[in-house]
Parts: C-alpha cells; sequence; structure tokens
C-alpha cells in the first residue's frame, strides 16, 4: 500500500515577463497516466449494478468533454481499487494540495482508499485530472439514532481551471446514486460531508434541506436535526477517525488546510470548515440538480 507522506509535493513552476516584470504561474497539470484503462476499475455492488452502469453512460454521453473514471470497493479486500494505482493517487494529491494547501492526512488518505467509490474526471482535451470525489453509503438504522440512508461524501477536490463547469455538481450525483437503493427513489434519504466551498453547499441547498454543524447547538433541536447531528457526529469520529478531536457545534472547526476566499462558505473562514448534513430524495435530488439546471441553461 502506498504510504500518503511518501508522495511527492507538487513541482510549482513559475516563469517570470522581464517587460512587464510579473510572475506567471504556468497552468497546473496533472496527467492522467499514459496506458491505463479508461475502464471501471471494479464493478458497483450487484444489487445497484443494473441502473447505475446506464446512469454512468448518460453521464458521460452528457459531460464529452471529459473521461470518466470510477474505482469501486474490492469486495475480496474491503479496500477500494484505487489503492493498487499509486501514480493515480500522486497527481490526486497533487490536486490536493494546490488547491488546499496541504498535503494528505494519514486519515484522509485511508478514507480515500476505503472509500466504496472515487469517481476521478480527465478533461478530455488536456488529459489532465480536473477534480475527483469519494464517497460511501451507510443503510437505514444503521447509524445509532439515524433512521434514514446516509451517503458520506468522504472527500475531493475540483480544479480551480474547472470551477465553472459543474463537474462537482456532477460528482456529486454520481456518489450520491451509488450504493442507494432505487426503490426509496421518492424516501428520505441524506448526504453528509465536510467541506468549505459554497459552489457545493449552494446545489445541495436546492436539492434538500441542508443542516450545518455549526448551527445545531443546544438542547431544542427538532427531531430532523438531533438526526443530522447524530449523522455528522458518526463521520467526524468513525470515517475521519477524530474522536478526540471536539467537534464544535456552534461554531466551523479549525483545521490546517487553507481554502480559497472567493469559495468559501459565508460565516466560514478560509482556515474553518464545517459538516453539513442534506436530508432529501433520490427524485427531488436528480430533478433539482439536473432537470431545472438544464432549464436554466435551455432559456
Amino acid at each position: 500500500m502506498a504510504d500518503s507522506q511518501s508522495l511527492p509535493l507538487e513541482d510549482r513552476t513559475k516563469q517570470i515577463d522581464p517587460n512587464i516584470d510579473i510572475v506567471v504561474s504556468e497552468p497546473a497539470h496533472y496527467p492522467w497516466p499514459d496506458g491505463l484503462e479508461s475502464e471501471p476499475f471494479g464493478q458497483p455492488i450487484k444489487r445497484i449494478r443494473y441502473y447505475f452502469e446506464p446512469f454512468m453512460k448518460v453521464i458521460k454521453a452528457v459531460k464529452r468533454n471529459y473521461s470518466w473514471h470510477t474505482f469501486y470497493q474490492n469486495q475480496d479486500t474491503g479496500s477500494n481499487f484505487i489503492e493498487s494505482y499509486p501514480e493515480v493517487l500522486v497527481q490526486l494529491e497533487r490536486l490536493f494540495e494546490r488547491e488546499l494547501g496541504t498535503k494528505y492526512s494519514p486519515e484522509q488518505y485511508q478514507l480515500l482508499v476505503q472509500s466504496q467509490i472515487v469517481v476521478v474526471a480527465v478533461a478530455k482535451d488536456t488529459n489532465s485530472i480536473a477534480g475527483y470525489f469519494s464517497s460511501s453509503y451507510a443503510g437505514k438504522n444503521t447509524i445509532l439514532g439515524v433512521d434514514f440512508p446516509i451517503t458520506f461524501g468522504n472527500h475531493g477536490v475540483i480544479s480551480q481551471d474547472h470551477q465553472q463547469f459543474k463537474i462537482g455538481v456532477t460528482m456529486g450525483a454520481i456518489t450520491t446514486l451509488h450504493g442507494q437503493k432505487l426503490r426509496d427513489l421518492f424516501k428520505t434519504i441524506a448526504c453528509v460531508l465536510r467541506t468549505n466551498n459554497k459552489h457545493i453547499m449552494n446545489p445541495l441547498k436546492q436539492a434538500g434541506n441542508v443542516y450545518r454543524s455549526d448551527k445545531l447547538a443546544g438542547n431544542n433541536l427538532s427531531p430532523i436535526e438531533i438526526q443530522a447531528r447524530s449523522a455528522i457526529q458518526h463521520m467526524h469520529d468513525n470515517l475521519f477517525q477524530l474522536p478526540d478531536v471536539q467537534l464544535p457545534f456552534d461554531k466551523p472547526l479549525n483545521i490546517e488546510h487553507r481554502f480559497d476566499p472567493a469559495f468559501t462558505i459565508d460565516g466560514v473562514r478560509s482556515d474553518q470548515i464545517i459538516y453539513i448534513c442534506c436530508v432529501t430524495s433520490l427524485s427531488r435530488c436528480i430533478y433539482k440538480l439536473f432537470a431545472r439546471r438544464q432549464r436554466r441553461q435551455q432559456k
């Protein structure tokens, strides 16, 4: 298994124009390894395969400027197949470091390689990785005090050069659908993630009711807020493996990463982060994130 601490730092190259005396950064490039197969790495779990694989074909047809690589969980080992491709992990961490200012922590690395699905988007014109996202699924009543199924958005990053192309929404839809039961199309589900990006937060607010970890303090919470808080606490303690780090429910959590201030969530500094829990349904999520967005584009 690759050690995240041994993955190389990004080689940042800069070029000075002597005529105008301004430092110009070369575009960042995170190459998809030459010769690496483009088909999925592994398969989605058997019970969702019949609808998830056609869904991925639709995504590839709609977002044709990108190639979409899916790494699934290896049922024999319990780890994600991406763990066997350190040449891909190197590029993902370079992207993570450029956007957030630090390398993976051991907990973040483990969370990535133990995810049930990792989606990587590669820009076809440059063969450069534009972003990635990873998630895990927990069925109904598998988390104490939570009676609906949950998709945990483990972690991921979108390159600033591709923020405007909405691939984060696409990857969010892919990783939310993975694991969920199609028979629960109109039932309550939730998506929990840790973020400080308003371009992730805002689409989720369109797709459902969003509960923020920094606004869940006190004893007068509604039943749904109590469940959201339990789901968030589970992610903090068990997925990010931070039970010894107190998670405040009246303010953001201070971290070592530095987010671009242009993308941060209202009320959260660039060196802070929050957990959010979006309570919705698959039908509402699909409609809000796709149908309405497509209608706006046609106007």
